[in-house]
């Protein structure tokens, strides 16, 4: 199994991404907005972990562009800004 983790923190990253390696997923860390989506068009993945403050752009805006190009990839948000995810699902 693929995993694609976009988060900025990459302590954090890296630490994930080494609990998923030991029980045997592949993974890949992208700690930027703009190449996690570029990363998440272009290469097919299982799952996404995606953060929602990221530098150059947001986790919302990624999320909503790879489903506007029907890439149904199951998605797990990350955040410590619980209000932020809160707001964005009472617009949709």
């Amino acid at each position: 199994m693929k995993i694609l983790i976009i988060e900025d923190e990459y302590k954090l990253a890296d630490a994930i991404s080494e609990i998923l390696k030991k029980e045997k997923f592949t993974t890949k860390i992208i700690t930027n907005g703009e190449e996690g989506e570029n990363e998440a068009l272009t290469n097919i993945y299982d799952l996404i972990l995606l953060d929602v403050m990221l530098p150059n752009k947001n986790g919302f805006e990624i999320l909503n562009n790879i489903r506007k190009e029907k890439i149904d990839t199951p998605v797990i948000i990350l955040t410590a800004n619980v209000k932020k995810v809160q707001k964005h699902l009472q617009k949709t």
